[in-house]
């Protein structure tokens, strides 16, 4: 709401944070999203494989590990989605691998699944 506010006001500087902060909090969490559609069925020992030495997110999967326990979920009998590592070209703003391989199937299907569908006249010209 409040990037809505300030759109319409037309003040930038009440933002809560930068336009460039909330561009890349946004795309992290579509990214996220993007993972997870592509993701597939996976149990804990699959997971903590594909984490490997990343800390940060083996302590996020032990946060998330401890949730749903809290809420009595079973990972056995309700497994995680376990999604690509996804790459970004920050110039071209596509994705340029998937799991560290460029996989033209799976990057083709990311970057389907990151520019959308739209119906004319809305479609976003690529050429510009």
């Amino acid at each position: 709401m409040n990037f809505i506010n300030a759109v319409r006001d037309r003040k930038s500087d009440s933002l809560n944070a930068s336009i460039e902060q909330g561009h890349i909090s946004s795309a992290v969490c579509h990214l996220g999203n993007l993972s997870f559609r592509l993701g597939t069925d996976a149990n804990k020992k699959g997971i903590l494989n594909k984490i490997g030495n990343c800390k940060l997110a083996e302590e996020t999967f032990r946060r998330i590990e401890e949730h749903v326990a809290a809420n009595e979920v079973d990972l056995e009998k309700t497994p995680m989605k376990l999604g690509p590592w996804l790459t970004i070209d920050q110039k071209t703003d596509t994705i340029t691998h998937c799991d560290g391989e460029d996989n033209t199937a799976v990057v083709a299907k990311a970057n389907e699944l990151a520019s959308g569908s739209y119906r004319k006249p809305f479609r976003i010209d690529e050429n510009l």
